[in-house]
């Protein structure tokens, strides 16, 4: 299977090099798509990588194994692109903006309750540095220019939390079903897992 997460990750640093090469020129929204782009990147090498271990601890906790870890990552590589890439392209649709920046918040709160779900020795879970220190950062200051600069209206939060909502369910529903699992009984376990039964 071919493996995405290169090619995410050379998306990322093409993103970040490309927009500071013209970040005078750039609108700001682009700029920040730009820098959260490169920011995914390090953050999955952190969750996957360095110091690693986040598939491994759901897993343990939620009692379901991949049975092809390849899968995983390529699901997990074609949410990102489909999150990140029409962000770039197109920054002027506030919207599409929006889903990666949101996504940059959401990740500092799973990866903050993920300490207490997966009940953690230290107040860390792989992930939570990059999720605290860049993305959520970017991702709150761009979601208040957009306020602030009145680029989004009502219908458009809509959009970007049902564009969330489907490309992470999605690809969840894909990852968990090749483990043979229902993805009832993964929701079932995650209550379980919240609950601390």
């Amino acid at each position: 299977m071919v493996n995405l997460l290169n090619i995410v990750s050379v998306a990322g640093l093409a993103a970040i090099l490309y927009v500071l090469v013209n970040w005078s020129r750039l609108p700001i929204l682009q700029r920040m798509v730009g820098l959260q782009s490169f920011f995914i990147v390090l953050h999955i090498t952190e969750e996957l990588r360095v110091p690693g271990g986040f598939v491994e601890m759901i897993e343990a906790k939620l009692d379901f194994t991949l049975t092809n870890p390849h899968l995983g990552e390529f699901v997990l590589s074609i949410v990102v692109l489909t999150m990140f890439v029409p962000a770039f392209l197109f920054p002027r649709r506030t919207f599409l903006v929006m889903v990666p920046m949101v996504l940059g918040v959401f990740e500092l709160v799973m990866h903050t309750a993920g300490i207490w779900m997966f009940d953690r020795d230290i107040p860390y879970t792989p992930g939570l540095a990059t999720a605290a220190c860049l993305l959520a950062p970017v991702g709150v200051y761009s979601i208040r220019y957009a306020v602030k600069n009145r680029l989004m209206r009502r219908i458009d939060w809509l959009f970007v939390f049902l564009y969330m909502l489907f490309s992470v369910g999605v690809a969840q529903q894909i990852v968990v079903r090749s483990t043979g699992m229902s993805y009832a009984e993964f929701l079932r376990n995650i209550g379980k897992a919240l609950s601390g039964g």
